[in-house]
């Protein structure tokens, strides 16, 4: 009997989920970004401005679907005068549940670098303290605070913000890690899958996101993020990215992924390698000897069985796919705990 990993039902919508507009340091406007994602097949885009929530509720129609977020960042003060080639920051986006939240807790005027970002301060943003210090105990503050009111939180490119392992392995509560993020990889400061695994590993069950964090039109669509949703609405696709129901990518797309009793299926595009990492020195790897692989399946069982050699280690134990193409761009999914789908 198949079990479905990404959803049969519902339908792929492809999301961007850090964009940047002039409400903060942006080039472009909302509407511009609008329409230059939709002319690449985007139908999701996350405005992700610096230190203000701004709803744009308005760009939002049929075809579109705008999330309300913003993006704040917590700076070391041991690192800040040296400027921004020196600083070491913590940067996470919020996104908003639910539509007509307007209010994002962690967002205080005094926060706010883009001189022109003040333009676009609430009454109550103006009325809101919060607040910040370079410490975990802050990161995770400002994750629960932005939980308890109704907000998604996403730790951003932890290579170009400098971070150590140090820095983000205390992070708890996180939805999701960026393992891809374009602006941090154009200034060669590539990302990695690393910081979403290292925290897998000690139980925080984060999803992998892929992040343009584009500024300007030399930035736009070089990464994705798929979500399988019943409809294009607010709270659907919000349900389906709270979930899991998606995948991330800088080229190669996943079009079916299932169990059936204890093979792992996986359907694709055109691509090179096929991996399925876990917890542990348990991997299971597909190359291709032809000129593309389109999929693969996994017999998972020995992998499944011997997952409580260590007592009570069965509820740590995941498994999740990385595909790869030709030109080494790279999908992931998000991790399946064995305790949550068996």
């Amino acid at each position: 009997m198949k079990k479905y990993l990404i959803p049969n039902e519902g339908k792929f919508y492809k999301a961007a989920m850090h964009v940047h507009t002039n409400i903060s340091d942006g080039r472009l406007s909302p509407e511009e970004v609008k329409s230059a994602y939709s002319k690449l097949g985007f139908s999701v885009v996350a405005y992700t401005d610096h230190e203000v929530f701004v709803p744009h509720n308005d760009l939002t129609d049929e075809n579109f679907l705008a999330i309300n977020s913003t993006e704040v960042a917590i700076n070391d003060p041991k690192t800040v005068q040296g400027g921004w080639p020196y600083m070491r920051t913590c940067h996470i986006n919020l996104y908003a549940k639910d539509k007509d939240n307007d209010f994002c807790p962690i967002c205080t005027e005094d926060a706010i670098y883009v001189p022109h970002s003040h333009q676009f301060v609430t009454e109550k943003m103006k009325n809101n303290v919060f607040e910040k210090e370079y410490s975990t105990e802050c990161f995770n503050r400002i994750v629960n605070v932005a939980a308890e009111n109704g907000f998604l939180a996403c730790f951003n490119h932890p290579v170009g913000s400098l971070q150590t392992y140090e820095d983000y392995i205390g992070m708890k509560n996180l939805w999701g890690i960026e393992w891809y993020n374009a602006g941090s990889n154009t200034d060669g400061m590539t990302e990695s899958i690393q910081a979403t695994d290292d925290l897998l590993r000690v139980g925080e069950k984060v999803f992998p996101i892929a992040g343009d964090d584009s500024h300007d039109y030399n930035i736009i669509g070089f990464s994705f993020n798929m979500v399988k949703a019943e409809n294009l609405s607010y709270e659907a696709i919000m349900s389906a990215f709270k979930k899991g129901d998606f995948y991330s990518s800088s080229g190669p797309e996943i079009y079916e992924l299932y169990l059936d009793g204890e093979t792992l299926h996986i359907s694709c595009s055109n691509v090179c390698k096929i991996f399925v990492t876990t917890e542990r020195r348990v991997n299971f790897v597909k190359l291709s000897d032809e000129p593309v692989l389109t999929g693969a399946a996994f017999n998972l069982k020995d992998y499944i069985e011997k997952s409580n050699i260590i007592e009570n280690h069965y509820k740590s134990a995941f498994f999740r796919v990385t595909l790869v193409d030709e030109r080494g761009n790279e999908a992931h999914s998000r991790a399946y705990f064995l305790s949550d789908i068996l």
